[in-house]
């Protein structure tokens, strides 16, 4: 039960803060002393939760964990007809959200303890988004408890896997952790993280990306860096690498569906060949006869809520992500389902993105298809820079650097990548 770490805790230690919000464990004691009520009537029982600033569904989180038998985590801009399908695969009778809490409930319940399933949705960044049923031993079982000095931060939306990571991590560590707001900008986000002098950031390379072309970032007195959700190409991880002189840098392999798989922390991209021999202190790992990643961890969900079948007859976790073997290294290239077909050439945007990413003056880059009539798609780009850059500059590097069908036909130069509320680029 979640809820009882708070008790292994100092009185007024600082657990969960906003820009304008402080939770204490004595404010998440008096919480379920003043909502004993309503918590009675949620026992035992599937409680949705959805709420739109992600330190609240921190604390609904803490607060539902052994007492509801399954909770069902909302992102908060999910479309209608996808809320609706969660709700029924769910059988859910009841959504928290702020405007429901204060709702008429029965009184004079004892609570019952029970293990609680956390429903997580997946990205949904390539396909559909689906439901995965997952509960505290599986998103805990990889955490290592850290230094209590350490103060986190999560640049990840808690209702996605990797937020509720971060937000595992700082409580079972007894860590502060600092929770931005989904509105909250890059450059409010880094004076909040200097106001609480954060020393351990987890994001999305896209997000890093960005936070690298901000004024302060650079000051913070980081100690640990951890990446996932995306590819962390090698650019990126030298260039945190130099500007955390010393801060402990990390690659985290994980998703809704396989869980945390394993860490990188060699400062190099993709992950070691040692990693696909057995090894007892990581998941089971293979690369599949369709060259995707396959995971077998007791870190993985039991299973999709619809029914359908997550896991093989031989415990292994099919991730969708396409690996190869280059260099004695194991590499990622990117999203099997994202596949660009290029007159039956495929292109995989991911590689296509980390080499425009490797042209000088190039900050980011998001790759796509559009249909055409004559070669079923071509090759698009939307490229921000960091500095000045002409597309006919970009286009010479592509035409040395790539093959015919790989090169972009449209270049298009943006401010900024539309990114998707878990802070992966959106696609």
């Amino acid at each position: 039960m979640l809820f009882n770490k708070i008790y292994q805790l100092p009185e007024n230690k600082a657990l969960l803060v906003s820009e304008d919000l402080v939770y204490t464990t004595k404010d998440i004691k008096e919480c379920r002393e003043n909502n004993l009520d309503l918590l009675s009537s949620l026992n035992e029982k599937v409680v949705a939760l959805q709420f739109k600033d992600n330190i609240d569904l921190a604390k609904w989180l803490i607060l539902l964990d052994g007492i509801a038998s399954s909770i069902l985590i909302l992102p908060f801009d999910i479309q209608k007809a996808t809320l609706e399908l969660f709700l029924e695969q769910a059988q859910c009778g009841f959504v928290l959200c702020e405007s429901t809490i204060n709702e008429q409930v029965s009184k004079g319940r004892q609570l019952r303890e029970v293990k609680t399933n956390w429903l997580i949705s997946t990205s949904g960044t390539t396909s559909k988004p689906k439901l995965v049923s997952h509960n505290l031993m599986s998103l805990t079982n990889t955490i290592k408890v850290g230094s209590p000095n350490f103060v986190w931060a999560s640049l990840y939306d808690l209702n996605r896997f990797s937020g509720i990571q971060v937000f595992l991590q700082a409580l079972c560590s007894g860590n502060k952790l600092v929770i931005k707001n989904g509105t909250t900008s890059l450059t409010q986000t880094i004076m909040l993280f200097q106001r609480e002098k954060v020393t351990c950031v987890s994001g999305t390379p896209t997000y890093f990306r960005k936070l690298l072309m901000v004024k302060g970032f650079s000051s913070l007195p980081l100690k640990s860096i951890s990446l996932g959700g995306e590819i962390a190409e090698q650019k990126l991880l030298s260039s945190l690498k130099s500007t955390f002189v010393g801060a402990k840098i990390r690659h985290i392999y994980a998703s809704s569906e396989a869980g945390v798989g394993f860490s990188v922390n060699d400062g190099l991209a993709g992950f070691p060949l040692s990693y696909l021999e057995f090894n007892e202190d990581l998941p089971h790992l293979k690369i599949g006869p369709e060259g995707t990643l396959l995971i077998k961890s007791e870190s993985s969900a039991s299973n999709y809520v619809n029914g359908a079948n997550l896991i093989d007859e031989n415990g292994f976790v099919d991730t969708g992500d396409l690996v190869e073997v280059k260099d004695g290294r194991c590499m990622f290239l990117g999203r099997a389902s994202g596949i660009i077909n290029v007159g039956g050439n495929k292109v995989v945007p991911e590689i296509i993105e980390e080499f425009l990413q490797s042209i000088q003056g190039v900050n980011a880059a998001k790759v796509y298809g559009k249909n055409n009539s004559f070669v079923g798609e071509v090759v698009c780009a939307d490229i921000v820079l960091s500095t000045s850059l002409d597309t006919k500059t970009i286009r010479d590097y592509c035409k040395k650097g790539l093959a015919v069908h790989e090169q972009p036909v449209f270049i298009k130069i943006v401010d900024e990548l539309d990114t998707t509320s878990s802070g992966k680029i959106k696609r």
